[in-house]
């Protein structure tokens, strides 16, 4: 089959399974269950049909509103099928077509969608679920190792060192300050990052996290017009740090090494 067939069918996929991690995300920061009950309209309760559920193209069909009640719905939902649908297409790039490992292919995917949830529901609560972390890294550890992609001691010294480096930065600034540098949740999702970019590149990894975060955070406190602490969730940036990595960690390192 032609390289296309796969492309587009990693993006339909992907577009289908950001459907459902969309309600994931929404039920989880409403600390409700995804096992009972059917979609329907945050504003008047109408529950979704099929064709309501389509994704992409009912809410374009739809004009962004509720069939019943007219509301506007909210972007998050054609957005975050567009995000997982191109985690779908990278991951298969990643996977299979740069290191020709269909295992490989499906281990990040799962690991990225594992991370957009993640960081849907830390935007939402500011808090990270365990239980998700986890299983990100088991994943993220058996697709690297069983493709052949990193040895174990790589996807662990990963694991460890990022856990290492953010424990002591949110331990160390609260012996400075007496106040956590960050949530302690966030050394779970950097284990998941680490098995997934392994050993050396969790360090581009956290570069380009804490860069990101630092980024948007002068621009929110730029815009609120203050200079004082504002509470924002790192998780997001460590998961997008992961992926750059995942693309320019190597690169990175060289041109790292070659500068000094």
């Amino acid at each position: 089959m032609p390289d296309s067939f796969f492309v587009i069918a990693a993006a339909v996929l992907g577009a289908v399974i950001g459907s459902f991690l969309n309600v994931v995300i929404l039920r989880d920061s409403r600390r409700s269950t995804i096992l009972t009950g059917r979609s329907a309209c945050m504003h008047c309760g109408h529950e979704l049909s099929w064709y309501e559920l389509i994704p992409l193209l009912s809410f374009v069909m739809q004009g962004g509103r509720c069939r019943k009640c007219k509301k506007a719905l909210s972007w998050q939902y054609p957005l975050g099928e567009l995000v997982v649908a191109a985690l779908a297409v990278f991951a298969l790039w990643y996977g299979y077509f740069l290191n020709g490992s269909w295992v490989l292919a499906a281990g990040v995917f799962i690991v990225l969608a594992t991370f957009f949830v993640l960081s849907g529901t830390d935007f939402r609560t500011m808090e990270i679920r365990p239980e998700y972390t986890i299983f990100a890294m088991v994943v993220a550890a058996l697709s690297n190792v069983l493709s052949g992609k990193m040895t174990l001691t790589q996807v662990a010294l990963g694991a460890a060192v990022g856990v290492g480096i953010i424990l002591f930065l949110t331990y160390g600034w609260k012996l400075l300050t007496g106040k956590l540098g960050m949530g302690e949740g966030d050394a779970w999702i950097v284990a998941a990052v680490g098995a997934l970019v392994g050993y050396p590149a969790i360090f581009p990894a956290l570069f380009a996290a804490v860069l990101l975060g630092a980024v948007v955070g002068v621009i929110i406190l730029a815009r609120l017009g203050r200079t004082d602490d504002v509470a924002m969730p790192f998780g997001p940036y460590l998961a997008m740090g992961g992926l750059i990595a995942l693309v320019w960690g190597q690169a990175i390192i060289q041109w790292y090494t070659m500068g000094i």
